[in-house]
């Protein structure tokens, strides 16, 4: 039988995704698509889904550029979210990324490189946000439903 995902309740209309991948780490692909809100300009917004098991939740986080500044220094580099955006894709697809699960916790391992100058670990943490019992089963059915078609 085919792995079964669980939809996210709502995902929010209001986010535009500039980014998405599907990552492998410790046997797990992890889809990950980062964006900002739509009529808020200054905040990123990181969302990540577990593929191919039953997950219970989805993890996803917003950050300022003020709060990514005070979390690292390598933030200071990029004055706006489109350019931290375009920076955390080059470090995904530099595979310079590291995920890593701690109970309710997922975190970003990220690995800049300042001008040749050496790499600086920055440590992103997301939290999760749990489905209900009946948000599971209803994914559940959607995906029996969907492979019954297929």
């Amino acid at each position: 039988m085919e792995a079964v995902t669980c939809k996210p309740e709502k995902e929010n209309k209001n986010i535009d995704f500039k980014y998405e991948k599907i990552l492998l780490s410790e046997n797990i692909n992890y889809l990950i698509k980062f964006g900002k809100l739509k009529d808020m300009e200054e905040e990123l917004i990181i969302f990540v889904k577990e593929e191919n098991i039953i997950s219970s939740g989805y993890y996803q986080e917003s950050f300022t550029l003020d709060n990514l500044q005070k979390l690292s220094k390598c933030f200071r580099m990029f004055d706006t979210i489109e350019e931290t955006i375009d920076a955390l894709k080059d470090v995904i697809e530099a595979n310079k990324i590291t995920i890593k699960k701690d109970l309710d916790i997922l975190n970003f391992m990220v690995k800049f490189n300042k001008a040749g100058k050496g790499e600086e670990e920055v440590n992103l943490k997301l939290s999760k946000n749990s489905l209900s019992i009946g948000k599971i089963i209803e994914g559940l059915i959607d995906q029996i439903n969907e492979m019954k078609k297929k």
